[in-house]
């Protein structure tokens, strides 16, 4: 009876430690999805709608005229002066990840942000949200990985 218990527990084991060799790891995104979205806000910040979207490898999907437009209706906040880059926060929502960039030290829930989303390892969306939707919704989230995490006493931008 012993050795027909260790037998099944041995099986048991090799089929569990099979299952988990063969599992894909989960995709988290990388430093390179964190520079590339936050690159891309400086992108649109300056007009750069084309070049945004080809670094984002969007430029098959979207074109220029109509980011512009996305970007003239929802968030012209991005126009007003240097945006940040250091800070960003990606979360993941259900199949999906989401990168989150604001437009400048988000101490205020007002605070405006692109959000560059990202299915199975590329970005095939950008969504615009206030500072405060982010906070929920990574906040809501099994996890968050902060780029570089945002703490009131770092100086960001700094007139010049």
């Amino acid at each position: 009876m012993k050795k027909t218990v260790l037998a099944v527990c041995a099986i048991i084991l090799m089929l569990a430690a099979s299952v988990f060799a063969h599992a894909e790891k989960e995709y988290v995104p990388d430093e390179m999805m964190f520079t590339c979205a936050k690159e891309s806000v400086s992108l649109i910040s300056y007009g750069e709608y084309d070049m945004a979207l080809k670094h984002l490898m969007l430029d098959k999907v979207y074109d220029g005229a109509a980011l512009k437009k996305f970007i003239d209706l929802t968030c012209k906040e991005i126009y007003m002066g240097s945006v940040q880059t250091e800070v960003s926060v990606a979360w993941p929502e259900e199949a999906i990840w989401k990168i989150a960039v604001p437009f400048e030290a988000p101490e205020d829930e007002a605070v405006g942000a692109l959000v560059f989303v990202i299915t199975d390892g590329a970005f095939t969306e950008i969504q615009f949200l206030r500072w405060g939707d982010v906070v929920l919704a990574y906040e809501y989230a099994e996890q968050a990985i902060w780029n570089l995490a945002y703490t009131p006493d770092y100086v960001i931008v700094t007139d010049w």
